[in-house]
């Protein structure tokens, strides 16, 4: 295989489970009347644009790493860590200019 074959296989096959867990959630959002005026098309675009940037960023953190263990223990603390400035941000948004 060449390379891009090789990465895109594994993108596809990463992005099948998101894509089907965010079909699954926008069909209850819609069927259990919690989102009664968004689109539910709007919304599987939104949570499909956070599947691919999720998993793009786990192929750039997956380049810096040779140990699988380490990887996926780093990747998750890597993950975590680029959440919070947006958690501080609503935490604080009072007080921030």
């Amino acid at each position: 295989l060449s390379r891009g074959v090789l990465w895109l296989g594994w993108f596809l096959s990463c992005l099948g489970p998101f894509l089907l867990s965010a079909a699954l959630l926008v069909l209850v959002l819609k069927l259990g009347d919690i989102l009664p005026y968004s689109h539910p098309g709007v919304v599987f675009l939104f949570l499909a644009a956070f599947a691919v940037a999720t998993v793009t960023q786990s192929f750039l953190l997956s380049a810096f790493f040779s140990r699988a263990n380490l990887a996926a223990a780093c990747g998750g603390l890597a993950y975590f860590s680029l959440y919070l400035p947006y958690v501080l941000c609503v935490a604080w948004r009072d007080r921030l200019p």
